[in-house]
């Protein structure tokens, strides 16, 4: 790994007996942005971003191959930020004997907190189309009330058309509204022999720490059989005592994973999906050697059935390439590799695989599963480690094969969109072996393959599990077709008043969430800002957004509760909206934003006791609005605020920023516009619509910073009222 004189990724090189590079060079905006960034295999990606907002405007993909774009990512966004657009503009390319790739469009609306209620797409390569509608509900609780999607395609999986769809209705507990009782689906399919439809109820169960255990089907109607068969499909998922999910059955087909002590995957196993059955017995020997299995030694080393295995590159946490090999191409036996210095003729390998098998043995116990599987201790070409393998006693360890082995062509890149999902995946020549597009939440709209292998992490680049159809996060599972999480958010604290099952606050367009814990917004290949580099303006704005989100609990109902207790003073803590020239609105702790001076009043009405309380003693309220820049420009949301509902309003008219140095919390400044925080900002006094007086917000060249806990601990404010009482009627007259 090379950095650049700011410590930042600039080229990513493997050497072994060759040297392979994964990345050629990586560059960076004024704003320390990712702009540019050249793979080994020659392909290029380039990042676009907006001057006012600094918001990703394109995304573009260029492959030598080719001779042009591969991809061509447009965005397009509302006022609050969200994207509402995106459209890829490039035909397909030829790729093996297929064609991969073509024109792709996707438009989003949000309801008014700001969650996906609707989304159309659209894929279009020839005579291969497809196209998509997604309609969404949520509750207050941002608990999924209804799901419709429906999905038409042409001449993809097949020559002809074919449309499917779904539509889910849930239902919750009345008691307990974060937990779900059951979900009415009703499922249909056309192609062009025949129309099938199906409905069923699916009931759910969960354990005392809101795990989901179980998911059946209480009532079914199929047009295929015209039969009812409740009952017959049922999933089991058994937890550990720390929320980790042991193992899922499906109607005997079971799933087993296992983790490390800071709980991330290490080994998934799972049964062939098929069945034999001989007058009604199974006929299929259960033999643990016919179970898939996948090691994940490292986040850069996975390993799996036969010896094969993939190494992973990354640049920070986005996956860069994928290259494949086995045993052979590994260079060395791995079982004769040293493990920590350690000499691995002294593991008792024995001992370490009885316990395996008496942990999963017990895990089909839990289930019920009759279906256990048979030990097996011969495997890996005959020689086990579990039946005293005298060989490898007798082999040296590290056993160095490389001078002779071949150079390793077998690498795959990544070319993620926004959100860091697999867009494109390309081989060492450049050539599109993979195409994936999207339905919000994760559901793959449209997946190309050429033959070749055919990459497993897809939606957020999270692992799909093909056996169960859900994504692995590292805390959580993802469920993309009920659009929820199986268990607890373990963060749910941070967002209380939502349920801790949604995905990204219903927003899966513009957020991720990295590991199951905390969503974040995520333009590609955003680094977090540098302790040295706290000054620069892009970084700092990132930086405290993310922090702010922290800070937002501070509601409206919790008036000033950071401050010494003023009489009249209200404090309202939340995210401005501009548009670069004025103020225009804000977003407060649960997502929702406006840009309205109704919804402030209704708002201030049903959660703050302070300003209900100057209302009914018919005195004036101020109000200290800690949301940057909405005090700017002519008729700010500030001014509005305070002319329709009769009040003071002190607001910043510039970026307000509450830094730590040197492990001290700083106090709010406001800072003027520029790439450095070198030009003063400062608070706008409204009243009752009047800009009355301006207060030094930044201690510069120019002006000294006002102390805001301390002018408000001090606040007379009969006298500060008077004083401004008197400025608003010297400017009327």
């Amino acid at each position: 790994y090379n950095y650049n004189l700011g410590g930042q990724l600039s080229s990513v090189v493997g050497e072994k007996k060759y040297l392979y590079k994964y990345i050629d060079t990586i560059g960076y905006d004024m704003y320390e942005q990712r702009s540019y960034i050249k793979y080994g295999n020659g392909v290029e990606t380039s990042y676009g971003y907006s001057t006012n907002r600094r918001r990703l405007a394109s995304l573009d993909v260029v492959s030598p191959k080719y001779e042009g774009k591969i991809m061509a990512n447009a965005y397009s966004y509302d006022e609050m930020d969200n994207i509402i657009r995106l459209e890829n503009n490039v035909a397909a390319k030829n790729a093996g004997n297929k064609t991969i790739g073509g024109y792709t469009s996707h438009h989003y609306d949000y309801d008014k907190w700001g969650r996906l209620y609707k989304a159309e797409g659209g894929f279009n390569a020839g005579a291969k189309k497809a196209h998509y509608n997604l309609n969404m509900s949520y509750d207050k609780l941002y608990n999924v009330t209804s799901k419709k999607l429906d999905l038409t395609q042409e001449n993809l999986q097949f020559e002809g058309s074919m449309s499917v769809g779904h539509e889910l209705t849930y239902q919750y507990d009345e008691k307990n509204p974060f937990k779900l009782l059951n979900v009415n689906v009703k499922e249909y399919a056309t192609d062009s022999m025949k129309a099938d439809t199906l409905q069923r109820i699916n009931m759910y169960d969960f354990d005392a720490n809101g795990n989901q255990t179980m998911a059946s089907v209480a009532l079914v109607k199929d047009s295929s059989c015209l039969a009812d068969t409740a009952g017959q499909q049922v999933r089991q998922l058994l937890w550990d005592e720390d929320n980790r999910l042991l193992a899922i059955n499906d109607n005997g087909f079971v799933s087993n994973y296992f983790y490390d002590s800071n709980g991330e995957r290490t080994v998934k196993l799972s049964q062939p999906d098929m069945a034999v059955f001989v007058n009604g017995a199974s006929a299929l020997k259960n033999d643990s050697s016919l179970m898939k299995f996948v090691g994940y030694v490292s986040p850069y080393l996975v390993v799996s059935n036969g010896g094969r295995y993939t190494k992973h590159i990354y640049a920070g946490t986005q996956r860069i390439a994928s290259k494949l090999g086995d045993i052979e191409a590994f260079g060395a036996d791995p079982r004769r590799v040293e493990k920590a210095g350690a000499d691995i003729r002294d593991i008792d390998f024995g001992k370490k695989y009885a316990e395996q098998n008496d942990s999963l043995s017990s895990r089909y116990d839990q289930l019920g599963a009759m279906n256990k599987p048979e030990q097996n201790d011969d495997y890996v070409g005959g020689q086990s480690f579990c039946c005293g393998d005298k060989s490898l006693a007798e082999m040296p360890q590290n056993a160095e094969t490389s001078e002779n082995a071949q150079f390793e062509d077998n690498i795959y890149f990544y070319h993620p969109d926004h959100l860091g999902s697999t867009s494109m995946v390309t081989n060492i020549d450049g050539e599109i072996t993979q195409n994936v597009v999207y339905i919000p939440y994760g559901e793959v709209f449209v997946e190309e393959r050429n033959g070749t292998w055919a990459s497993p992490y897809l939606f957020n680049a999270k692992e799909l599990d093909e056996e169960t159809g859900l994504y692995y996060y590292g805390a959580r599972y993802l469920d993309p077709n009920s659009t929820r999480w199986l268990s607890v958010d373990p963060m749910w604290e941070k967002y209380v008043g939502m349920t801790p099952y949604n995905y990204c606050a219903g927003n899966p367009v513009i957020y991720v969430d990295p590991d199951g814990k905390e969503k974040h917004i995520l333009y590609p290949d955003i680094t977090p800002p540098s302790k040295k580099s706290v000054e620069n303006y892009a970084e700092t704005i990132k930086w405290n957004r993310l922090q702010e989100r922290n800070a937002l609990n501070k509601s409206l109902t919790n008036d000033a509760q950071n401050f010494s207790v003023a009489e009249n003073v209200i404090g309202i803590f939340a995210h401005g909206v501009t548009n670069g020239k004025k103020g225009l609105g804000i977003e407060i702790s649960t997502g929702e934003r406006s840009t309205t001076t109704e919804w402030m009043k209704k708002y201030l009405e049903d959660n703050s006791l302070r300003w209900n309380a100057d209302i009914k003693d018919k005195k004036k309220s101020i109000i200290f609005l800690f949301a940057c820049a909405t005090g700017k420009g002519e008729d700010s949301y500030a001014q509005r605020v305070s002319k329709d509902l009769n009040c003071v309003v002190i607001a910043p008219n510039e970026t307000i920023v509450s830094l730590t140095r040197d492990g001290k919390q700083e106090k709010p400044k406001v800072y003027g516009e520029g790439t450095l925080f070198n030009t003063a900002g400062d608070w706008s006094v409204f009243y009752d619509g009047k800009l009355v007086d301006q207060m030094p917000g930044y201690d510069g060249f120019f002006s000294k910073a006002i102390d805001i806990e301390k002018f408000i601990g001090n606040l007379n404010v009969n006298n500060f009222l008077k004083e401004l009482s008197v400025k608003f009627n010297e400017q009327n007259k």
